[in-house]
């Protein structure tokens, strides 16, 4: 599961809560049936089978890292290694902690929780501070510790676009509360506001109200607002052409690109493919779906 949010949302207190290293306010937390004490209740904050991976993971300098691993880890010798092998630190025993880069040290830290052999894992922001390749291998490691160990998995990110490939299910947060849960298909595809919107991607904002867009074949109902995501702005001719628009940037972004369109004075943003006109071109659209908001 995955939760998002804004800086300030909540999202980490509560993944405190879960793991027993927050107190909440009121109400219990139950994991298999039985009471996640909070830090005001127990000495040694934490439940034995919830393993908890902060951003502030620490290893202690200048040891070797079979040294932390093997220090009270509950597992067999067979079963470390293919523990390291899923962390893929199995290459990195005969190092010292101060001889790591950053996603080393992480990927360390999280075999270290995983050694006790939990049921339940909990991440804080565990992407943040990785660069494209740590992200990537983190990622994988991920989805092998869930496939292969068969522990659960809940993490928390201010950006939910890491959690859309990886979630089965996705919790968007403000000020303390759940705005929206749900697949993350559902979340992305109907988001319940602006904020779950545009927490998830990009989009645009039109105004049915106005003349530009008042002829397109959807229903306003009580709503003032259509959001349409980039990708569902499609480009149409003959009588598939719904709106005149004019091309006036196009940006590269990797795979795909985004097309700033300029429709009566309104912007709007088209992804596409491979773009099939240039800057200054005067293109036909059609709008394949919108989300009354």
């Amino acid at each position: 599961m995955g939760i998002a949010g804004e800086t300030g949302s909540g999202k980490t207190s509560l993944l405190e809560i879960l793991g027993g290293r927050g107190q909440a306010d009121g109400g219990i937390v139950l994991f298999n049936g039985e009471k996640v004490p909070g830090v005001m209740e127990k000495l040694v904050p934490g439940h034995k089978g919830i393993a908890f991976l902060s951003q502030q993971f620490e290893l202690p300098p200048h040891y070797w890292i079979h040294e932390i691993l093997e220090y009270a880890s509950e597992m067999s010798e067979i079963q470390r290694h293919q523990l390291y092998k899923i962390c893929r630190i199995d290459h990195l025993l005969q190092r010292r902690t101060n001889q790591l880069s950053g996603g080393e040290r992480q990927r360390v830290a999280l075999a270290r929780e995983l050694s006790a052999r939990p049921q339940l894992l909990l991440m804080d922001e565990p992407f943040s501070n990785l660069d494209a390749h740590h992200k990537r291998v983190m990622k994988d490691v991920l989805d092998d510790i869930s496939q292969q160990m068969g522990i659960t998995q809940a993490l928390v990110s201010h950006d939910a676009a890491d959690l859309l490939p990886w979630a089965d299910e996705l919790m968007i947060m403000k000020n303390g509360e759940t705005v929206q849960a749900g697949k993350p298909t559902v979340l992305y595809n109907e988001p319940n506001n602006l904020y779950v919107a545009g927490l998830l991607g990009e989009y645009n904002l039109l105004d049915p109200q106005l003349p530009a867009f008042a002829a397109l074949p959807f229903e306003a109902g009580t709503h003032t607002q259509w959001m349409v995501r980039p990708e569902d702005i499609l480009l149409a001719t003959g009588s598939d052409r719904q709106l005149n628009a004019i091309v006036k940037d196009i940006e590269f972004r990797g795979f795909f690109y985004a097309s700033h369109l300029e429709i009566h004075g309104e912007t709007v943003l088209m992804y596409q493919l491979q773009p099939a006109f240039a800057i200054g071109d005067k293109i036909g659209v059609k709008v394949n779906r919108v989300v009354n908001l």
